[in-house]
């Protein structure tokens, strides 16, 4: 994910958007920042991570290794897995929430399905930020930037992934939570 640019707000306006601030005060209404394990999926320019710093737990995974370095994610979150969430999962680590602040829409369908189950059958809460209707090729040179779920509608969500319920909505992006 590109880092937000100076220009209208820049970074700040980004940070403090409709599904930043909904993510944010679902998870501080729910989890104990001293107890609670985070982990932020796509971390990017690690927005969540500044929004939810009081956590003392909270790891990334990110697959584009330029924007890990580009953005200092290391220094950041306690623990940053550079890799596929596909691969991640296989992974047996356990996380009380799982963060996929606009990165739904970059994983194909099926395998968005299964990656949420997983988080699940392991206790997790998944909490996702997606956008309507979005078509998007790379970004800065980032091939994972491509939206491989472009048709993402409130009928889609519901279809493709029955276990998440729509929490907010603002225009044509809505954020989405399980259990």
């Amino acid at each position: 994910m590109a880092i937000p640019s100076e220009g209208n707000g820049g970074w700040y306006a980004c940070l403090y958007d409709f599904a930043g601030l909904a993510i944010r005060d679902f998870i501080r209404g729910r989890f104990n920042p001293d107890s609670a394990a985070l982990l932020d999926v796509g971390a990017g320019w690690g927005k969540y991570r500044l929004l939810l710093h009081e956590f003392a737990v909270m790891d990334a995974v990110e697959i584009w290794r330029p924007c890990v370095e580009e953005c200092a994610l290391e220094a950041l979150y306690r623990q940053v897995y550079v890799e596929n969430v596909i691969d991640f999962i296989g992974r047996t680590l356990r996380y009380d929430a799982v963060i996929f602040g606009d990165t739904l829409e970059h994983i194909a369908p099926g395998e968005a399905a299964r990656v949420i189950q997983v988080f699940e059958s392991r206790g997790a809460v998944v909490v996702a930020a997606v956008p309507f209707t979005m078509e998007q090729e790379a970004v800065d040179g980032n091939p994972y930037e491509k939206h491989l779920q472009p048709d993402l509608t409130p009928e889609i969500m519901a279809a493709r992934f029955p276990s998440l319920r729509l929490l907010a909505q603002q225009e044509s992006k809505a954020v989405y939570v399980s259990g």
